[in-house]
C-alpha cells in the first residue's frame, strides 16, 4: 500500500510524526528483528520508500526523538515502554498532528 500511495510527504516548517503504521513488540531484540525485516522488504527509490523509525528502551532517547521529528515517519516500530515514554511527555505531543 505504501508503494501504491507513495510515501508521506516530508514535513516542512514544523516537524510532525504521523506514521501510517505502528508495530509493537514486547522486547527490544524482537523490535530490532522486525525492523530488519521491514527495511529488507521496503522497495522503491529512496524518495518513495517507506521510512521506518525504531524506538525502544535501553538506547539514547534523544537520538530516537530526533529521528521522529526529522522528516517523515511512515512506519513506527516500538516497544510499549518507549512508546509510552514519548506519548507521555511534551516531546511527542508538541510534534503530533491531530487525527
Amino acid at each position: 500500500r505504501f508503494y501504491e500511495n507513495g510515501a508521506s510527504p516530508v514535513a516542512t516548517g514544523s516537524a510532525t510524526a504521523c506514521p501510517h503504521a505502528l508495530v509493537l513488540a514486547p522486547t527490544r531484540e524482537l523490535i530490532q528483528q522486525v525492523a530488519g525485516v521491514a527495511i529488507k522488504f521496503s522497495i522503491g527509490p529512496s524518495e518513495t520508500r517507506p521510512r521506518c523509525v525504531v524506538v525502544f528502551g535501553g538506547s539514547d532517547k534523544k537520538a530516537q526523538r530526533d529521528k521522529l521529528v526529522k522528516g517523515r515517519v511512515d512506519m513506527l516500530l516500538a516497544t510499549p515502554g518507549r512508546l509510552l515514554d514519548f506519548t507521555g511527555t511534551d516531546d511527542a505531543s508538541k510534534h503530533a498532528r491531530p487525527p
